[in-house]
């Protein structure tokens, strides 16, 4: 899972998705959604035995999903 806020900030993030996107091409053999930061956010709380790899920026966000992931199921990333 590719998080990103690309509908709010228009610039880097457009940039994160489309460097995710690249090289999501090279691993065919891998599913890679792409979900905005605020859904995962919920996605992480009410279902997170859903999820197996999440791949963040570290700017913002990947610390606090980090954090939100193993308090809320109690595994570690």
């Amino acid at each position: 899972m590719v998080v990103t806020k690309s509908n709010a900030q228009r610039n880097g993030m457009v940039l994160w998705d489309k460097i995710a996107a690249e090289i999501a091409q090279e691993f065919p053999d891998v599913t890679v959604d792409k979900m905005l930061v605020d859904a995962m956010t919920t996605r992480m709380v009410l279902k997170p035995e859903t999820l197996d790899t999440i791949v963040a920026t570290n700017l913002v966000y990947a610390g606090w999903s980090t954090n939100l992931l193993y308090l809320t199921s109690n595994v570690f990333v």
